[in-house]
Formats: structure tokens, C-alpha cells, sequence
């Protein structure tokens, strides 16, 4: 049998790549990435840019902003241009201009770029780097990655960030009103559950019963998250 391979991928990638890699055999995870649109490994990850989406993203100033987390984050940084040629043939920006931007991100933020012709190369290409990444050079993939010069304050965000059902709003939040990670997890675990006479959970109390987004489910999954099975103490058959 052969070795599994998996890819995270940001679920604003094209359907089409989904269905490709999975014909590939690749065990697909779809997931909302806020760096990078796929992951290879604890160390590789991509940005992928049609040729299109290259330009707009250089004229609306998002390129260099996406480039600069990715390489803050990730050790092997890639840029995957996709159908770059007919930009080329349309000259809706100087030649020159779009060869400066490619020579700045490889000579300058070394970061490689490797071309493209359409989404079916796309995918033989995330296949053979995760094959290289996962099988040969036995690299995990790991989702979430802190970027390497992240402040004390995004650092704390970011270990909140980890607990279940967490998304950054919900983790400053929490941040906000307890103010430190351990204080969170104290406040997640200490937090007693009211019953009905039927022995189901009715309510949360506790300091966390009036935050934002915070309910029920929240509180059981990051209990089993955060204490051993002898110590958790909530209805069994709870759904």
C-alpha cells in the first residue's frame, strides 16, 4: 500500500483543483488559510496566482503583503504562476514591469516561482513537491503555523487560536477579556454546567456564559480538548 499523501488547501482555491487532486489519490483538506493557498508541510507552502490574478494583486498592492507572510512563516516559500502567457499578449501592464516584480521575488525575497500552463499542471506539480516534502523527506503537515516575527500580543491570539471551533475573532475576545492563554484555559475548564431534571446540559455559567459566541458545545469539545478523560464531567450522550 502506498504512503498516504495529504494537501491543505484554502477553500477559495478552485473546485476544479479539489477534484484533480483527489483523482491524484491525494487526501485533500479544504480549510480557510490566512497564509498560503496550500500546505505541503511544516516547512513548504504555496501561492498560487493565475496570470490574472498575478496583475491585480500587483496593482491593488496585495502581492507583496501575501509574499512577505508566507516567507515570514514558512522556511520554503513557492509562487505558483498559473497561465502567466496570455498576460503577456494582452499588455495590460509594461512587460518590463511584470519581469521586475518576478526578478524582485526571486533575487530579492528568494522566493521561487515556478510557471504553470493551466490547473491540471498545477496539480502533477503540488503532487511531485508533496510527494518529495511527505515520502522521501518525511516532513508533516501541520495547518497552522505561527509567523516567525509575530508580536507578544498575535502570539497569544494565535495559541487561543488553537482551541476548537476558534476563529481569530472569537480568540481576541477571549484574549480581550481574560487577557492571558492560561487565564482562557482556567476559565474553559473551571466552567460548570447547569442541568436539567433529566440529567441534559441547559446552560453555561460561569464568566464565560456572557461572551460573544461562546456556548455549550464551545466549552465541551475544548474541556475534552484541555483535561484527561477522568476528569471531564459532563453528560456522555450530550449532541
Amino acid at each position: 500500500m502506498e504512503d498516504e499523501i495529504k494537501i491543505i488547501m484554502d477553500d477559495r482555491e478552485p473546485k476544479k483543483i479539489i477534484e484533480l487532486l483527489q483523482s491524484e489519490d491525494i487526501n485533500v483538506e479544504v480549510a480557510r488559510l490566512e497564509i498560503a493557498d496550500y500546505i505541503l508541510s511544516d516547512s513548504l507552502a504555496i501561492e498560487r496566482k493565475t496570470g490574472h490574478d498575478f496583475i491585480t494583486a500587483i496593482t491593488d498592492n496585495r502581492l507583496f503583503e501575501q509574499l512577505f507572510r508566507l516567507k515570514d512563516t514558512y522556511e520554503n516559500p513557492l509562487l505558483i504562476l498559473e497561465k502567466l502567457e496570455p498576460v503577456f499578449e494582452e499588455r495590460g501592464m509594461k512587460i518590463s514591469s511584470i519581469y521586475g516584480v518576478m526578478g524582485y521575488i526571486g533575487s530579492r525575497l528568494n522566493i521561487p516561482i515556478i510557471p504553470t500552463r493551466n490547473k491540471k499542471d498545477t496539480v502533477v506539480l503540488l503532487k511531485r513537491l508533496a510527494i518529495r516534502e511527505q515520502i522521501k523527506d518525511e516532513n508533516p503537515v501541520i495547518a497552522r503555523r505561527a509567523p516567525k516575527n509575530m508580536s507578544f500580543d498575535d502570539r497569544c491570539q494565535f495559541l487561543i487560536e488553537g482551541l476548537l471551533q476558534t476563529g481569530p475573532k472569537t480568540a481576541k475576545i477571549l484574549i480581550d477579556t481574560f487577557e492571558t492563554p492560561y487565564d482562557v484555559f482556567k476559565a474553559i475548564i473551571e466552567t460548570p454546567f447547569t442541568f436539567t431534571r433529566t440529567g441534559r446540559i441547559k446552560y453555561i455559567d460561569g464568566p464565560l456564559k456572557d461572551v460573544k459566541g461562546i456556548g455549550i458545545k464551545f466549552i465541551m469539545e475544548n474541556k475534552k480538548l484541555l483535561l484527561s478523560d477522568e476528569n471531564l464531567e459532563f453528560q456522555k450522550d450530550f449532541e
